[in-house]
């Protein structure tokens, strides 16, 4: 009924009337006709949807090409709005996100993995700290996001920290070394000084606190000091004595011509001259003690040979100036200690 029927040479010809359109199979024209509501504007679409006939009636699709879009929750295009998220004098969005039509307006959302620091998209950035596949941070930093990238910080609190870095690219916090010396990692002595280096730690001993290696052992990397009394002034040695330093201890060494008295640590001058210990010509020198040592002199008529350690006589009759005996009427003899005048016979 809705289409016309031609008589033809071979038979006859159906032709859909106007404002039908014509769905019949191939090889079969005007057999199914369908009004076109589209043309007849009795397809409910909104003025700014676009009509497509179908063989079952038509479909409706706002037209995007010029901004427009269904009025959500609406899907079918018989209510189109003005999209903002595309019209060129409308708001827009950050570039990673995306603008969803609300209404008669719009709103911005950041795409999934992007930070939104405005709250309302139109500041969207990469979260790169969320990413599994390039750690952007240390596994021992704190990884910060921000909206011009992110910022890693090593765990202080933990003892993590920025190695020396030489290179001009180098991000804090990229890579985080543990501090042997403040996280207690490490084998100094407790009055050692621990040094953080690069891929472990160094020891010295405490020298400031008067702390040295040992000095009878073969440790020298500060992992044993020993307390140097000698340095600290913390010894009982005397005026008389060197202190010298011993693994735990330390031990008064006395100067030449003084010995310790006991179990004393003072170190006392000795009577080298008491003790025989002296070096002076035994028959005809004195020994006197001195404060550490001993001095020798000659005995009366003898001369002094070495610091007195050897004397030997004086010749008095063969000089003139100690030989005083009366010339031609006396004789001069030498004397054990001096000399003798005897008159002439």
């Amino acid at each position: 009924v809705n289409a016309d029927c031609f008589d033809i040479e071979e038979g006859y010809q159906c032709q859909c009337k106007e404002y039908f359109v014509d769905w019949s199979p191939p090889g079969g024209g005007g057999w199914v006709c369908d009004e076109n509501q589209c043309e007849e504007g009795r397809g409910l679409c909104d003025v700014n949807a676009i009509c497509t006939d179908t063989s079952t009636g038509n479909t409706c699709e706002c037209d995007i090409s010029r901004y427009y879009v269904d009025n959500p929750p609406l899907t079918d295009g018989t209510e189109c709005v003005l999209s903002e998220c595309f019209a060129s004098n409308g708001f827009k969005c950050s570039p990673d996100a995306t603008c969803v039509p609300k209404g008669g307006g719009f709103e911005c959302v950041c795409n999934e993995g992007f930070v939104d620091w405005n709250s309302d998209g139109t500041l969207c950035s990469a979260n790169e700290c969320s990413w599994t596949f390039w750690p952007v941070c240390d596994s021992n930093a704190i990884c910060t996001d921000t909206s011009d990238g992110y910022t890693c910080e090593c765990k202080h609190d933990e003892f993590y920290w920025d190695p020396v870095s030489t290179t001009g690219d180098y991000v804090v916090g990229s890579e985080c070394v543990l501090d042997e010396c403040l996280s207690g990692a490490h084998d100094c002595d407790v009055n050692a000084i621990c040094s953080n280096v690069d891929n472990g730690w160094s020891c010295s001993c405490n020298t400031t606190g008067f702390y040295v290696n040992p000095p009878l052992s073969d440790v020298t990397d500060g992992t044993l000091c020993d307390f140097d009394e000698c340095s600290a002034g913390t010894h009982g040695c005397n005026s008389d004595s060197v202190c010298v330093n011993k693994d735990g201890s330390f031990e008064c060494i006395c100067n030449g011509g003084f010995a310790k008295s006991g179990s004393s640590m003072l170190c006392l001058d000795f009577d080298e001259c008491a003790l025989g210990m002296d070096e002076c010509d035994s028959a005809h020198a004195t020994c006197s003690n001195t404060q550490g040592g001993f001095e020798c002199s000659c005995n009366l008529g003898y001369e002094s040979s070495n610091n007195a350690r050897t004397c030997t006589s004086i010749m008095e009759c063969a000089s003139p100036e100690t030989n005083d005996c009366a010339p031609g009427t006396s004789q001069c003899f030498e004397t054990d200690d001096s000399f003798m005048c005897e008159c002439n016979a």
